[in-house]
């Protein structure tokens, strides 16, 4: 174990809170998972391109990915699939 939390929200902004440890990637049973924000000024669907391609050029299988803007990222944390926007 890493670390222990009174709680925390996991998934999303209006879940809530719930006690949560934190163990070491390598105690996890499942693939680690990796995630890249990057900034660009160009078009986000052909830097999603670049990376998949970059990715693959480092490690074949590495597998794909799901890419979005952050924006709607963290709109889906705040108003998660079903729900309603009011503002």
């Amino acid at each position: 174990m890493v670390g222990l939390v009174k709680d925390t929200k996991h998934y999303t902004l209006i879940e809530a809170p719930r006690p949560y440890f934190y163990a070491p990637a390598q105690q996890i049973a499942a693939p680690p998972v990796i995630a890249f924000y990057v900034r660009t000024t160009g078009n986000p669907d052909q830097m999603t391109a670049t990376l998949r391609r970059e990715a693959a050029a480092i490690d074949p299988d590495s597998g794909a990915f799901d890419a979005m803007p952050l924006a709607e990222y963290i709109a889906a944390l705040c108003f998660p699939k079903g729900w309603r926007r009011v503002c």
